[in-house]
Protein backbone atom coordinates (compact mmCIF):
# COMPACT_ATOMS: atom_id res chain seq x y z
CA UNK A 1 0.00 0.00 0.00
CA UNK A 2 1.39 3.35 -1.07
CA UNK A 3 2.29 5.77 1.70
CA UNK A 4 -0.15 8.66 1.96
CA UNK A 5 1.62 11.99 1.55
CA UNK A 6 -0.16 14.99 3.05
CA UNK A 7 0.63 18.30 1.42
CA UNK A 8 0.77 21.40 3.60
CA UNK A 9 -1.86 24.12 3.24
CA UNK A 10 -1.28 26.18 0.08
CA UNK A 11 -0.66 29.33 2.10
CA UNK A 12 2.47 27.78 3.69
CA UNK A 13 3.66 25.68 0.76
CA UNK A 14 6.28 28.19 -0.35
CA UNK A 15 7.40 29.48 3.05
CA UNK A 16 11.11 29.05 3.68
CA UNK A 17 11.64 27.72 7.22
CA UNK A 18 13.50 29.97 9.65
CA UNK A 19 17.22 29.18 9.69
CA UNK A 20 18.30 29.34 13.35
CA UNK A 21 21.80 29.63 14.74
CA UNK A 22 23.42 26.22 15.17
CA UNK A 23 26.16 27.17 17.63
CA UNK A 24 24.55 25.38 20.58
CA UNK A 25 25.43 22.00 19.10
CA UNK A 26 28.99 23.09 18.41
CA UNK A 27 29.33 24.33 21.98
CA UNK A 28 28.13 21.02 23.40
CA UNK A 29 30.89 19.25 21.49
CA UNK A 30 33.57 21.74 22.58
CA UNK A 31 34.67 19.92 25.72
CA UNK A 32 37.53 21.50 27.66
CA UNK A 33 37.46 24.77 25.72
CA UNK A 34 37.87 27.64 28.20
CA UNK A 35 36.75 30.63 26.15
CA UNK A 36 33.46 30.13 24.30
CA UNK A 37 31.34 33.11 23.31
CA UNK A 38 27.84 32.54 21.94
CA UNK A 39 27.03 35.92 20.43
CA UNK A 40 24.88 34.88 17.47
CA UNK A 41 21.34 35.19 18.83
CA UNK A 42 21.45 38.39 20.89
CA UNK A 43 20.88 36.49 24.13
CA UNK A 44 22.26 37.80 27.39
CA UNK A 45 25.78 36.48 28.05
CA UNK A 46 25.05 36.96 31.75
CA UNK A 47 23.06 34.53 33.91
CA UNK A 48 19.73 35.56 35.46
CA UNK A 49 20.01 37.39 38.76
CA UNK A 50 20.54 35.37 41.95
CA UNK A 51 17.13 36.53 43.11
CA UNK A 52 15.58 34.79 40.10
CA UNK A 53 17.51 31.57 40.69
CA UNK A 54 16.67 31.56 44.41
CA UNK A 55 12.97 32.15 43.73
CA UNK A 56 12.90 29.20 41.33
CA UNK A 57 14.72 26.97 43.84
CA UNK A 58 12.30 27.96 46.59
CA UNK A 59 9.30 27.18 44.40
CA UNK A 60 10.69 23.77 43.39
CA UNK A 61 11.21 22.87 47.05
CA UNK A 62 7.46 23.06 47.69
CA UNK A 63 5.31 19.92 47.74
CA UNK A 64 3.22 20.93 44.74
CA UNK A 65 5.16 22.79 42.07
CA UNK A 66 5.45 21.79 38.42
CA UNK A 67 2.87 19.01 38.82
CA UNK A 68 0.17 21.71 38.82
CA UNK A 69 -0.76 23.96 35.91
CA UNK A 70 0.56 27.54 36.15
CA UNK A 71 -1.47 30.45 37.45
CA UNK A 72 -4.01 31.19 34.74
CA UNK A 73 -3.61 34.40 32.75
CA UNK A 74 -0.31 35.14 34.59
CA UNK A 75 -2.17 37.54 36.87
CA UNK A 76 0.65 38.09 39.36
CA UNK A 77 3.13 38.85 36.59
CA UNK A 78 0.68 41.25 34.93
CA UNK A 79 0.32 43.10 38.23
CA UNK A 80 4.10 43.25 38.54
CA UNK A 81 4.37 44.68 35.02
CA UNK A 82 1.77 47.28 35.96
CA UNK A 83 3.80 48.31 39.04
CA UNK A 84 7.01 48.43 37.05
CA UNK A 85 5.94 50.24 33.85
CA UNK A 86 2.64 51.90 34.75
CA UNK A 87 -0.83 51.43 33.22
CA UNK A 88 -3.19 48.78 34.65
CA UNK A 89 -2.75 45.02 34.75
CA UNK A 90 -5.57 44.80 32.18
CA UNK A 91 -3.29 46.57 29.69
CA UNK A 92 -0.86 43.64 29.68
CA UNK A 93 -0.98 40.14 28.23
CA UNK A 94 1.83 37.73 29.09
CA UNK A 95 2.87 35.41 26.26
CA UNK A 96 5.09 32.40 25.68
CA UNK A 97 7.93 34.55 24.38
CA UNK A 98 7.60 37.75 22.37
CA UNK A 99 7.14 35.61 19.24
CA UNK A 100 3.94 34.22 20.68
CA UNK A 101 2.67 37.75 21.24
CA UNK A 102 3.41 38.81 17.67
CA UNK A 103 1.59 35.74 16.36
CA UNK A 104 -1.38 36.41 18.67
CA UNK A 105 -1.73 39.97 17.42
CA UNK A 106 -1.82 38.84 13.80
CA UNK A 107 -4.32 36.04 14.39
CA UNK A 108 -6.60 38.20 16.49
CA UNK A 109 -6.85 41.24 14.22
CA UNK A 110 -6.16 40.23 10.60
CA UNK A 111 -8.87 39.29 8.13
CA UNK A 112 -7.96 37.23 5.02
CA UNK A 113 -7.61 40.16 2.59
CA UNK A 114 -5.86 42.55 4.96
CA UNK A 115 -2.43 43.86 3.99
CA UNK A 116 0.54 44.00 6.35
CA UNK A 117 3.41 46.47 5.98
CA UNK A 118 6.84 45.40 7.22
CA UNK A 119 9.97 47.56 7.42
CA UNK A 120 12.78 45.41 6.02
CA UNK A 121 15.16 43.87 6.83
CA UNK A 122 13.77 43.00 10.22
CA UNK A 123 12.97 40.08 12.49
CA UNK A 124 12.60 37.15 10.05
CA UNK A 125 10.03 35.17 12.02
CA UNK A 126 7.43 37.92 11.83
CA UNK A 127 7.17 37.62 8.06
CA UNK A 128 6.71 33.86 8.45
CA UNK A 129 3.81 34.43 10.87
CA UNK A 130 2.09 36.68 8.32
CA UNK A 131 2.71 34.23 5.48
CA UNK A 132 1.23 31.43 7.59
CA UNK A 133 -2.07 33.33 7.66
CA UNK A 134 -1.93 33.98 3.92
CA UNK A 135 -2.02 37.77 4.15
CA UNK A 136 -0.32 40.01 1.62
CA UNK A 137 2.94 41.63 2.73
CA UNK A 138 4.23 44.99 1.52
CA UNK A 139 7.91 45.49 2.35
CA UNK A 140 9.47 48.92 2.81
CA UNK A 141 13.25 48.73 2.87
CA UNK A 142 15.54 50.84 5.00
CA UNK A 143 17.84 53.06 2.94
CA UNK A 144 21.60 52.56 2.55
CA UNK A 145 22.20 54.46 5.79
CA UNK A 146 19.87 51.99 7.56
CA UNK A 147 17.36 54.79 8.15
CA UNK A 148 13.73 55.18 7.11
CA UNK A 149 11.87 58.29 5.99
CA UNK A 150 8.54 58.38 7.82
CA UNK A 151 6.88 59.80 4.69
CA UNK A 152 7.70 56.57 2.83
CA UNK A 153 5.69 54.65 5.40
CA UNK A 154 2.81 57.11 5.07
CA UNK A 155 2.76 56.81 1.26
CA UNK A 156 2.78 53.01 1.45
CA UNK A 157 -0.34 52.77 3.62
CA UNK A 158 -3.49 52.12 1.60
CA UNK A 159 -7.14 51.23 2.29
CA UNK A 160 -6.10 47.57 2.33
CA UNK A 161 -3.48 48.11 5.03
CA UNK A 162 -4.60 46.70 8.38
CA UNK A 163 -1.31 46.44 10.27
CA UNK A 164 2.16 47.99 10.23
CA UNK A 165 5.00 46.17 12.00
CA UNK A 166 7.90 48.25 13.30
CA UNK A 167 10.69 46.74 15.39
CA UNK A 168 11.99 49.66 17.43
CA UNK A 169 14.97 49.45 17.80
CA UNK A 170 15.12 47.18 14.79
CA UNK A 171 16.92 43.87 14.57
CA UNK A 172 19.24 43.54 12.67
CA UNK A 173 19.83 47.15 11.54
CA UNK A 174 19.60 48.84 14.95
CA UNK A 175 17.41 51.56 13.45
CA UNK A 176 15.39 53.59 15.94
CA UNK A 177 12.32 55.62 14.96
CA UNK A 178 11.55 58.45 17.36
CA UNK A 179 8.39 58.65 19.43
CA UNK A 180 7.16 61.77 17.62
CA UNK A 181 7.14 60.02 14.24
CA UNK A 182 5.28 57.00 15.60
CA UNK A 183 2.75 59.32 17.25
CA UNK A 184 2.28 61.05 13.90
CA UNK A 185 1.54 57.70 12.21
CA UNK A 186 -0.91 56.70 14.93
CA UNK A 187 -2.83 59.97 14.57
CA UNK A 188 -2.84 60.02 10.77
CA UNK A 189 -3.98 56.40 10.33
CA UNK A 190 -6.46 55.55 13.12
CA UNK A 191 -7.84 52.64 11.02
CA UNK A 192 -4.40 50.94 10.93
CA UNK A 193 -3.01 48.87 13.79
CA UNK A 194 0.63 49.62 14.60
CA UNK A 195 2.50 46.71 16.18
CA UNK A 196 5.66 48.13 17.75
CA UNK A 197 8.19 45.47 18.71
CA UNK A 198 10.19 46.82 21.66
CA UNK A 199 12.23 43.67 22.30
CA UNK A 200 15.35 45.85 22.67
CA UNK A 201 13.66 48.64 24.63
CA UNK A 202 15.69 47.96 27.79
CA UNK A 203 18.88 48.93 25.93
CA UNK A 204 17.56 51.96 24.04
CA UNK A 205 15.28 53.23 26.82
CA UNK A 206 13.03 54.60 24.07
CA UNK A 207 9.40 53.51 24.27
CA UNK A 208 5.95 54.53 23.07
CA UNK A 209 4.16 53.11 26.11
CA UNK A 210 3.10 56.67 26.95
CA UNK A 211 0.92 56.66 23.80
CA UNK A 212 -1.15 53.62 24.81
CA UNK A 213 -3.87 55.58 26.65
CA UNK A 214 -4.51 57.96 23.75
CA UNK A 215 -4.28 55.50 20.83
CA UNK A 216 -6.44 52.41 20.41
CA UNK A 217 -4.46 51.43 17.30
CA UNK A 218 -1.22 50.71 19.18
CA UNK A 219 0.10 47.37 20.45
CA UNK A 220 3.58 47.03 21.96
CA UNK A 221 5.43 43.71 22.13
CA UNK A 222 8.29 43.11 24.57
CA UNK A 223 10.54 40.30 25.73
CA UNK A 224 12.35 38.96 28.80
CA UNK A 225 14.85 37.13 26.55
CA UNK A 226 17.47 39.83 26.06
CA UNK A 227 18.17 42.17 28.98
CA UNK A 228 16.57 39.93 31.61
CA UNK A 229 18.49 36.77 30.56
CA UNK A 230 15.42 34.52 30.38
CA UNK A 231 15.60 33.43 26.73
CA UNK A 232 15.41 29.73 27.61
CA UNK A 233 12.16 30.17 29.55
CA UNK A 234 10.26 31.91 26.73
CA UNK A 235 8.35 34.78 28.28
CA UNK A 236 7.21 38.05 26.71
CA UNK A 237 4.22 40.37 26.87
CA UNK A 238 1.94 42.67 24.91
CA UNK A 239 0.78 46.14 26.00
CA UNK A 240 -2.33 47.82 24.63
CA UNK A 241 -5.70 49.30 25.53
CA UNK A 242 -7.95 46.95 27.51
CA UNK A 243 -10.33 46.43 24.59
CA UNK A 244 -7.49 45.09 22.44
CA UNK A 245 -6.25 42.84 25.25
CA UNK A 246 -9.81 41.50 25.62
CA UNK A 247 -9.83 40.66 21.90
CA UNK A 248 -6.51 38.84 22.26
CA UNK A 249 -7.90 36.87 25.22
CA UNK A 250 -10.50 35.33 22.88
CA UNK A 251 -7.77 33.11 21.39
CA UNK A 252 -5.48 32.97 24.41
CA UNK A 253 -4.74 29.76 26.30
CA UNK A 254 -4.96 30.75 29.97
CA UNK A 255 -2.15 28.29 30.80
CA UNK A 256 0.06 29.59 28.03
CA UNK A 257 3.09 30.64 30.10
CA UNK A 258 4.79 28.04 32.28
CA UNK A 259 5.02 28.54 36.02
CA UNK A 260 8.84 28.75 36.16
CA UNK A 261 8.82 31.48 33.50
CA UNK A 262 6.24 33.48 35.46
CA UNK A 263 8.22 33.27 38.70
CA UNK A 264 11.48 34.15 36.95
CA UNK A 265 9.99 37.17 35.18
CA UNK A 266 8.44 38.54 38.38
CA UNK A 267 11.73 38.39 40.27
CA UNK A 268 13.74 39.66 37.28
CA UNK A 269 11.56 42.78 37.25
CA UNK A 270 12.06 43.28 40.97
CA UNK A 271 15.85 43.09 40.76
CA UNK A 272 16.30 46.52 39.17
CA UNK A 273 19.91 46.90 40.28
CA UNK A 274 21.01 43.69 38.58
CA UNK A 275 19.39 44.78 35.33
CA UNK A 276 21.08 48.19 35.58
CA UNK A 277 24.48 46.56 36.17
CA UNK A 278 24.10 44.29 33.13
CA UNK A 279 23.00 47.17 30.89
CA UNK A 280 25.94 49.30 32.04
CA UNK A 281 28.40 46.49 31.27
CA UNK A 282 26.99 46.03 27.77
CA UNK A 283 27.08 49.77 27.05
CA UNK A 284 30.68 50.06 28.29
CA UNK A 285 31.79 47.08 26.21
CA UNK A 286 30.11 48.49 23.10
CA UNK A 287 31.79 51.88 23.55
CA UNK A 288 35.16 50.19 24.05
CA UNK A 289 34.89 47.75 21.15
CA UNK A 290 33.59 50.30 18.64
CA UNK A 291 36.42 52.68 19.52
CA UNK A 292 39.09 49.98 19.18
CA UNK A 293 37.70 48.55 15.93
CA UNK A 294 37.68 52.02 14.42
CA UNK A 295 41.38 52.28 15.30
CA UNK A 296 41.94 49.04 13.37
CA UNK A 297 40.07 50.50 10.37
CA UNK A 298 37.40 47.82 10.70
CA UNK A 299 33.99 49.24 9.84
CA UNK A 300 31.60 48.82 12.74
CA UNK A 301 28.10 50.12 13.43
CA UNK A 302 27.04 50.69 17.02
CA UNK A 303 23.33 50.32 17.77
CA UNK A 304 20.96 51.28 20.63
CA UNK A 305 20.63 47.56 21.42
CA UNK A 306 22.96 44.85 22.75
CA UNK A 307 24.55 44.12 19.34
CA UNK A 308 26.89 45.68 16.81
CA UNK A 309 27.40 45.17 13.07
CA UNK A 310 30.88 44.52 11.67
CA UNK A 311 31.62 44.74 7.94
CA UNK A 312 33.86 42.38 5.98
CA UNK A 313 34.68 41.80 2.32
CA UNK A 314 34.01 38.11 2.92
CA UNK A 315 31.61 37.74 5.86
CA UNK A 316 31.09 34.01 5.39
CA UNK A 317 34.83 33.38 5.66
CA UNK A 318 35.04 35.66 8.69
CA UNK A 319 32.25 33.70 10.39
CA UNK A 320 34.09 30.43 9.69
CA UNK A 321 37.35 31.79 11.12
CA UNK A 322 35.58 33.01 14.25
CA UNK A 323 33.78 29.67 14.55
CA UNK A 324 37.14 27.93 14.80
CA UNK A 325 37.96 30.18 17.76
CA UNK A 326 34.61 29.32 19.37
CA UNK A 327 33.32 32.85 18.88
CA UNK A 328 29.88 32.40 17.35
CA UNK A 329 28.38 35.33 15.43
CA UNK A 330 25.62 35.74 12.84
CA UNK A 331 26.12 36.37 9.14
CA UNK A 332 23.57 38.97 8.01
CA UNK A 333 25.08 39.72 4.61
CA UNK A 334 22.24 38.04 2.69
CA UNK A 335 19.70 40.56 3.98
CA UNK A 336 18.86 43.74 2.03
CA UNK A 337 21.04 46.75 2.94
CA UNK A 338 23.40 44.59 5.06
CA UNK A 339 25.77 43.31 2.40
CA UNK A 340 29.06 42.35 4.03
CA UNK A 341 27.85 42.62 7.63
CA UNK A 342 27.98 40.17 10.50
CA UNK A 343 26.10 40.75 13.75
CA UNK A 344 27.30 39.97 17.26
CA UNK A 345 25.88 40.80 20.65
CA UNK A 346 28.00 42.02 23.53
CA UNK A 347 28.64 41.38 27.22
CA UNK A 348 31.29 42.85 29.51
CA UNK A 349 34.69 44.42 28.86
CA UNK A 350 36.49 41.10 29.26
CA UNK A 351 34.41 39.62 26.44
CA UNK A 352 34.95 42.73 24.32
CA UNK A 353 38.72 42.44 24.74
CA UNK A 354 38.61 38.80 23.64
CA UNK A 355 36.56 39.72 20.56
CA UNK A 356 39.03 42.50 19.76
CA UNK A 357 41.99 40.15 20.12
CA UNK A 358 40.48 37.61 17.71
CA UNK A 359 39.52 40.22 15.11
CA UNK A 360 42.95 41.85 15.35
CA UNK A 361 44.67 38.49 14.79
CA UNK A 362 42.38 37.62 11.89
CA UNK A 363 43.09 40.97 10.24
CA UNK A 364 46.84 40.38 10.51
CA UNK A 365 46.56 36.99 8.79
CA UNK A 366 43.73 37.86 6.39
CA UNK A 367 44.09 41.57 5.71
CA UNK A 368 41.81 41.52 2.64
CA UNK A 369 38.83 40.61 4.80
CA UNK A 370 38.63 44.19 6.04
CA UNK A 371 40.13 46.21 3.19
Amino acid sequence: MAKQIFKPAKRIEFINPYNPADSLWKIKKAKGKKQILKLDWNESPFPPSKNVINAIKEFLSKKNNINWYPETFSLELRRELSKHFGLKADNYLVTNGCDDGLDFALRAFLNPKDEVIILSPTYTNFEIYVQTLGNKIKNITYDNSLLINIQRIEKSISKKTKLVYIANPNNPTGTLINKQDINRLLKKFPHVLFLIDETYYDFSNITVIGLIKSHSNLIIARSFSKAYALAGLRVGYLISQKENIDSLLRIYNARNVNVIAQIAAIHALRDKQYLKNCLNKIKASMDFLVKELNKLKIKVIATPTNFILVKSNNPKKLVRLLDKEFLFVRDKSDMPQLKGFIRLNLGDIKMAKHILKLLRNIKKKHSTLFA
